[in-house]
């Protein structure tokens, strides 16, 4: 797992190998725009003919406090960059080249 991704649980050695599927969940406050709240949920699982699945899920929001819907356009754009950022964050060098040059596909 650490080969392709940054974000993964790490099981301590005393508690065995790990050896199914996990789901890890984690709320932050990302760096560029502090004030929206940010989940990234990642798990595992297989498929019908037992190959890997993975999930990573980036979710972003923000709210005006003044509710001013003209700040609508900016929250969205300022969600898209958190969640690029994580994106970036969350994956290795490995995976991307998986992914190719052009970026994710």
């Amino acid at each position: 797992m650490s080969k392709y991704f940054r974000l993964y649980p790490e099981v301590p050695e005393g508690l065995g190998s790990p050896r199914g599927a996990f789901l890890l969940r984690v709320e932050t406050r990302p760096r560029a725009h502090p004030k929206h709240e940010f989940v990234a949920t990642f798990g595992t699982t297989e498929t019908d003919d037992g190959q890997p699945a993975l999930l990573l899920d980036l979710c972003d929001t923000a709210e005006d406090p003044d509710g001013a819907l003209d700040r609508v356009v900016d929250l969205v754009d300022e969600g898209h960059v958190n969640i690029a950022a994580a994106f970036e964050h969350s994956i290795t060098d490995e995976a991307r080249r998986l992914f190719g040059e052009g970026g994710v596909r």
